[in-house]
């Protein structure tokens, strides 16, 4: 992989004539030989289906070797892979904004063999993901932005084929995904709900660990910025805060420093990033080129402080209020809706909403939102003048939880 920067293609990192384990399960484990075969195999399956080079297809995105290994046909096959969140109360509305052209339930097939040639340019995955707007956005990226993500930080953690890395994040979320890549760039495992050397955690997992008997040689920490008092607590566990977005095919920065294949700057206090990792570019937008603005503003040792906009993560998941406000506003009777965060010892911030009629909206959003986006608690809008404050309503949300 030393000379990736000047090729087009690689052959896809599963292809490996090897015994040694790529998927390590609780119940069964896949060595590369497996793997590869498998793959074949599905590939053999998909073009049955009309699959073909360009193709768009989305599938739920389950923490499986069937969803693996189908992630990695339809890349050799040239597909755009669209994993989609199992925490959707519906898939509808996703694959008509992608303009999926297949949606599938990701299975094994036989073995079979084939050509494990994969073109890194061209693109490779939709993942949604929540941008400065209420709407979530369809972020595109090729081969190369999750090669050399992975290559990245592979190099700074000396990741090797003698280790392992726990399935620990979403495969809808490109920090999921990330985990793959690292690990069969390697030659090492993916563990599902087995031992592991190595995990990528965000603090609402950390905090839920703490009283576990932890064995991992290192955990990576994204997806939120670790607090003082959660790294404190933590202290004994060998942590390592990075930062990441999805934009940038995930890590960008591990304990404040810039990995290889990036490049950072600071303007007006905000970090805009670039490099071999930065993605193609939104659905139906512009193709991304130069630096992207994060959105996050930084000091000038690279360590956040804060968001420009109302986005705010609540257990490792973007949330904004906007949406959760539009949702509530389908609700019969619902006038006016304002949702802020409060702070949370677990998820970091939780969704708090101000309506006109707070009764009965709880048990009205299951079809409209996820769960996790489901504000804790509602409140009655205080009466006011012009626009109501969200700072003010912020401060009595977290009056109003205290009393």
């Amino acid at each position: 992989m030393k000379n990736l920067i000047w090729r087009e293609s690689v052959l896809c990192p599963l292809n490996r004539r090897s015994s040694d384990f790529a998927i390590i399960d609780r119940t069964n484990s896949y060595s590369y030989q497996d793997c590869d075969a498998l793959c074949f195999g599905i590939v053999k399956d998909l073009k049955k289906q009309g699959v073909k080079p360009g193709s768009v297809v989305a599938f739920i995105a389950h923490p499986t070797v069937p969803v693996i290994l189908t992630l990695f046909a339809l890349m050799r096959l040239g597909a755009i892979a669209c994993p989609l969140s199992a925490r959707l109360p519906s898939i509808d509305k996703e694959t008509q904004q992608i303009r999926a052209t297949h949606v599938i339930t990701p299975k094994l097939s036989a073995t079979a063999t084939g050509s494990a040639e994969l073109d890194i340019l061209r693109p490779a995955t939709y993942l949604f993901t929540s941008g400065s707007s209420s709407a979530p956005k369809v972020a595109i990226h090729n081969l190369s932005n999750h090669i050399y993500s992975a290559l990245g930080v592979n190099s700074r953690l000396g990741f090797s084929s003698q280790d392992s890395w726990q399935l620990s994040l979403p495969l809808w979320h490109v920090g999921g995904l990330a985990i793959l890549f690292r690990a069969f760039l390697a030659g090492g495992a993916v563990a599902l709900k087995a031992p592991a050397s190595h995990a990528s955690w965000v603090p609402t997992q950390l905090m839920r660990a703490l009283d576990e008997d932890v064995k991992y040689k290192k955990i990576l920490i994204g997806g939120a910025q670790l607090s003082i008092q959660q790294a404190l607590k933590a202290s004994h566990l060998p942590i390592i805060p990075s930062y990441g977005l999805t934009e940038m095919s995930s890590t960008v920065l591990i304990q404040n420093q810039v990995l290889p294949y990036r490049r950072v700057k600071i303007e007006n206090g905000e970090l805009h990033v670039s490099g071999a990792t930065l993605f193609q570019g939104y659905l139906d937008e512009e193709p991304q080129s130069g630096w992207f603005a994060t959105g996050d503003l930084v000091r000038s040792d690279l360590s956040i402080v804060g968001r420009k906009d109302r986005l705010f993560i609540s257990g490792g998941e973007n949330i904004q209020p906007e949406e959760i406000e539009q949702a509530l506003l389908k609700l019969p009777g619902i006038e006016i809706a304002c949702v802020v965060a409060v702070p949370d010892p677990e998820f970091g911030e939780r969704p708090v909403a101000f309506v006109d009629r707070p009764h009965g909206c709880k048990d009205q959003l299951a079809d409209l939102l996820p769960k996790f986006k489901h504000p804790i608690r509602y409140f009655p809008l205080p009466k006011m003048s012009g626009k109501p404050s969200l700072p003010a309503l912020a401060l009595r949300a977290q009056a109003l939880m205290q009393g």
